[in-house]
């Protein structure tokens, strides 16, 4: 037996130990639901299970896999509703109540949105957004600062292009229109 047989067998043989189920092993490791972001996407939903099963659609793909996620975003949104830190939760405003300090940047990040230039790809839009940014002079902390009052009325919140993909574009620029 090859060392690295020997290795995947000694993995395997721990997994079957550190298993509570009796239910036998499945072939296919079903789909893992990311806690941290399963928490963001359920407070963009204001905790509707639902609608956040609805983000996670194409990776739910057999009854398994939904029992997991309905069992994993409840136990999520437990945890937000009544353990979670202040600095985790939010609230997706969606009549924000201020007013974007960088109209003219905000406007073309909008207009972004809008156009789905970025064809839902977290690190085109990052690159959009700095872009915008540098093309405006504004130091990239500040104009964070300002989106997220807006969106969450907090001055930091998740990776931003990936929020505001997860708010959905359409979405995300309404949300910003209402700031200009």
């Amino acid at each position: 037996e090859k060392a690295e047989d020997k290795k995947v067998n000694y993995e395997k043989r721990i997994f079957e130990f550190s298993r509570i189920e009796t239910t036998p092993i499945p072939e296919k490791m079903p789909n893992q639901f990311p806690f941290r972001h399963l928490c963001n996407i359920l407070q963009i939903q204001e905790g509707d299970i639902e609608k956040t099963k609805a983000f996670y659609k194409a990776q739910i793909q057999t009854p398994l896999e939904e029992q997991r996620f309905h069992s994993r975003a409840a136990r999520a949104w437990k945890w937000i509703t009544e353990y979670a830190p202040i600095e985790f939760k939010f609230t997706l405003q969606s009549n924000p109540s201020v007013k974007t300090q960088f109209p003219k940047a905000m406007a073309e990040l909008i207009q972004v949105l809008k156009e789905g230039t970025h064809a839902g790809s977290e690190e085109v839009l990052a690159n959009k957004t700095w872009e915008i940014m540098k093309a405006h002079g504004i130091e990239g902390k500040a104009f964070f600062k300002d989106i997220y009052q807006i969106l969450v009325a907090k001055p930091n919140g998740p990776k931003l292009a990936a929020f505001l993909l997860a708010i959905g574009r359409e979405r995300a620029a309404g949300i910003l229109e209402k700031a200009l």
